[in-house]
């Protein structure tokens, strides 16, 4: 049913068992159960987690250190870093799947996690809507 990937994130909630008999609330027990223990809910596999590793240690090595690289780490710290006070202070507009995930997390856990969940793309397009003044077009 689901490839050795997907079965290895799905093994934690039984969601790769035949859905005989399992109801959305067996479900909800066990995502619960797993939440509790504080493990993630999606996690990747050992093979996957060491070539992932093995990945992130050749980026850092032979595209990351670049003078380039290194120039704009400094601007993405600042945006991560605003993002992440701006979210603190205004926990409620985090998305509500987030803010209402029965998760009994701390206003900085919940923005850390999504905030470390932004493509580069979302961060910069967020920060943005929140930081950059739009022109007031409707005026002139």
């Amino acid at each position: 049913m689901f490839s050795k990937k997907v079965k290895h994130s799905f093994a934690p909630v039984r969601a790769g068992e035949t859905s005989v008999g399992q109801t959305a609330a067996d479900f909800e027990r066990a995502r619960d159960y797993v939440a509790k223990q504080r493990r993630p809910l999606i996690a990747m596999s050992p093979p996957i987690l060491a070539a992932v590793d093995e990945l992130r240690e050749f980026l850092f090595q032979s595209v990351y250190s670049e003078a380039i690289a290194k120039d704009e780490t400094v601007k993405a710290r600042k945006v991560l870093r605003l993002l992440y006070q701006h979210f603190r202070e205004n926990p409620d507009q985090l998305p509500a799947e987030l803010r209402e995930s029965g998760r009994r997390d701390t206003v900085e856990q919940m923005v850390c996690d999504y905030v470390s969940g932004m493509t580069d793309h979302y961060a910069l397009r967020k920060f943005e809507e929140l930081y950059i003044p739009r022109l007031w077009t409707a005026w002139i």
